[in-house]
């Protein structure tokens, strides 16, 4: 039960960085998915390509993170 729970820990960090933008948008909230979606529409490539760029790499990680924990609970 744990190994499904740490596999999916690292699966869901980028649905979770992904629906920031749709949540923050809707609920006027301050955040880093408002900001990219004003940098979309204001078309600042600067801004969107870091966003995006810290998306990928904190998707990575969560990933690294979760496939490093399945190996050392499961050996």
């Amino acid at each position: 039960m744990r190994l499904v729970l740490l596999s999916m820990l690292g699966i869901t960090t980028g649905t979770m960085l992904g629906g920031s933008a749709v949540i923050e948008t809707v609920f006027s909230v301050k955040g880093m998915g408002q900001l990219m979606v004003h940098g979309i529409i204001s078309r600042d490539y600067i801004v969107i390509q870091k966003l995006y760029r810290m998306d990928f790499y904190s998707l990575c990680g969560g990933q690294y993170i979760g496939g490093y924990m399945d190996v050392y609970v499961a050996p």
